[in-house]
């Protein structure tokens, strides 16, 4: 099974504060939090730009969770600050509660924080038959690309696929080689939040590269969250 992320138009801005996948806008964290935007630690020490809040397949039922995605967008140092590496600074993946009532954070004066952008999702799955498993090669992305095709067989009007953001847990759909991050806290490997596309509309896009982005989070005692990017 292959859970896609899809553009979901019938969701508005009001989704910003409650506790569901959205992109764009403003980040959310539960009334009376306190919270530090945060800033790039690679090179430029600009305040990162706001991509998303994603729900954490990986969080106890108990305690249920959002991911916050940041990423740098200082246009002076485009390329510089290694955003596609989960360890270099360039990128923030913060763990908050899903709590169900939610405020925005007011995003700092300076610097590319925002996107021109706000749009919701929904998630459709759908049934991939089993694949032969190759020690030497890492069919999952194969899965995902599979289950676009599902998606356009089920959606035989829509005029493109930019409308499938991603997946919702699940496997990793590498671009490249295996990269999964390991947790700080335990040092196990992290579980997928969610492969994520750069957006609907070229123009807000988020910045992967032109590639795909992945979303990980660890279910431990401390837990954390990590994000990277392939092309």
């Amino acid at each position: 099974m292959v859970d896609l992320l899809v553009l979901d138009e019938s969701v508005g801005p009001t989704a910003a504060t409650q506790p569901v996948t959205s992109f764009g806008g403003l980040p959310a964290v539960p009334g009376g939090t306190a919270f530090a935007w945060p800033r790039c630690d690679d090179v430029c020490d600009e305040p990162m730009q706001y991509i998303g809040k994603v729900v954490d397949p990986n969080a106890p039922a108990e305690a249920p969770r959002l991911v916050l995605l940041f990423l740098c967008a200082n246009p002076d140092t485009l390329g510089g600050c290694e955003t596609w590496d989960a360890e270099a600074g360039a990128n923030a993946a913060i763990l908050v509660p899903a709590a169900t009532a939610l405020e925005t954070v007011p995003a700092p004066p300076e610097g590319v924080t925002t996107r021109d952008t706000f749009y919701g999702t929904r998630v459709e799955s759908f049934e991939i038959p089993e694949r032969a498993v190759d020690p030497d090669f890492d069919t999952r992305a194969d899965d995902y690309g599979d289950a676009v095709l599902a998606w356009r067989a089920a959606h035989p009007g829509e005029p493109d696929d930019r409308k499938v953001l991603g997946t919702w847990g699940g496997e990793p759909a590498w671009l490249q080689w295996p990269e999964p991050p390991s947790c700080p806290s335990c040092d196990a490997p992290m579980a997928l939040v969610a492969n994520l596309e750069e957006g609907p509309g070229h123009r807000t896009d988020a910045n992967f590269g032109g590639g795909r982005g992945h979303l990980f989070s660890c279910a431990c005692a401390q837990p954390a969250a990590r994000f990277l990017w392939q092309q």
